[in-house]
């Protein structure tokens, strides 16, 4: 069984993609006429942001956790919205997970 912290990562990553999923589908007009469509998955990614960072052994655990399920969630929605990865954003993505790795150790 998962940690409940862990389970509080995913809803939070969830919750992000699904805010920048809309941003980038919708086609708003500015900030506030997408607010009634946006502040409910901000609320609950926050309070599971909250819970996830409360409850981890360790920040940056936490935050690794964080992070990975966030950059597989980013790609995936990237892929599916049929935008292009190139070589350069493969090799930033690469850097990024490196960094994480060697904060950890």
């Amino acid at each position: 069984m998962l940690p409940l912290w862990v389970v509080h990562s995913f809803i939070a990553n969830v919750a992000i993609m699904g805010i920048e999923y809309l941003y980038r589908a919708k086609s708003f007009s500015g900030f506030l006429p997408a607010l009634p469509y946006i502040i409910i998955p901000i609320l609950i990614a926050q309070y599971s942001l909250f819970y996830l960072f409360r409850e981890s052994p360790t920040y940056l655990l936490g935050w690794a956790v964080f992070f990975l399920g966030n950059g597989i969630l980013r790609v995936g929605i990237s892929l599916y919205l049929g935008e292009p990865m190139s070589e350069q954003i493969m090799a930033g993505l690469f850097l990024i997970a490196a960094g994480a790795f060697f904060l950890k150790v």
